[in-house]
């Protein structure tokens, strides 16, 4: 039945045909049938293709299959083939795959290098995906220079990131602010990043505000008044409509 699927054109069988050779010990027709269902459309062909590749000792190979897939739309695999190479001890395979697929699996590798001590080489691959327009690599950065005491490049990379976009590099820049004692603009950082849509921010600009004035701490309970003051509690008329003692009553 695969047969006859596949000669009327399905791609899934002929990946169960690719399947069933490679079973056989076929590599070659198991390869053939896999690129003929990647030539049809079935990116996931090359999936099973590079695996095939691994397997028989192809590591090149595999890996030019990988970085097909991942241009293609299926980027499990090289995360796959990324995490096998770390965990296999060829970090230098792992980041030279990751760095040639990009995408979020150079974060990944960073982040594991960095739990694992090498801070060096996690910030240079945080670099490359920041180079590459990842925003959230500008944030790492920006923690790790802030946390080796490096505030002023700590503040340029949290301020590139909050400028390509990322709501949540306007708290990281208005903590900074905190720390220096710039509350006025650690305040009006944090307002941008609510007003931006980010409700994390109301937690920091509570913190913030409740230092002067302990009212605040019920900031992310109750919320901000359109003009930018604390909200009360909300009460319920008998038309079941809730109001506000600091907001105005909808007639």
């Amino acid at each position: 039945m695969a047969c006859a699927a596949a000669d009327g054109g399905s791609t899934f069988a002929l990946l169960e045909l690719s399947w069933l050779r490679e079973q056989t010990s076929d590599r070659q027709g198991a390869e053939r049938l896999a690129h003929t269902a990647y030539r049809a459309g079935n990116s996931g062909a090359l999936v099973l293709l590079a695996r095939s590749r691994e397997k028989a000792g192809d590591k090149y190979g595999a890996e030019s299959l990988v970085l097909q897939a991942a241009r293609s739309g299926d980027s499990r695999v090289l995360n796959e083939f990324v995490l096998r190479r770390e965990k296999t001890g060829d970090s230098a395979g792992a980041e030279r795959l990751a760095t040639a697929g990009g995408g979020k699996v150079v974060l990944q590798l960073a982040r594991i290098w960095e739990s694992d001590g090498r801070r060096t080489e996690a910030e240079r691959l945080y670099q490359h995906a920041a180079d590459q327009g990842q925003t959230q690599a500008l944030r790492e950065l920006a923690r790790l220079k802030h946390q080796a005491g490096d505030h002023d490049a700590a503040e340029e990379y949290a301020r590139a990131a909050a400028c390509a976009g990322h709501v949540v590099a306007l708290c990281d820049l208005a903590c900074m602010c905190a720390e220096k004692g710039l509350s006025t603009d650690a305040d009006r950082l944090h307002r941008a990043a609510v007003d931006a849509g980010y409700g994390g921010a109301l937690t920091h600009l509570a913190g913030l505000r409740a230092q002067t004035d302990p009212r605040w701490e019920d900031l992310p309970r109750y919320g901000l008044t359109a003009d930018g003051d604390l909200s009360g509690p909300w009460h319920f008329e008998s038309s079941g409509r809730p109001t506000s003692g600091l907001r105005c009553q909808v007639p």
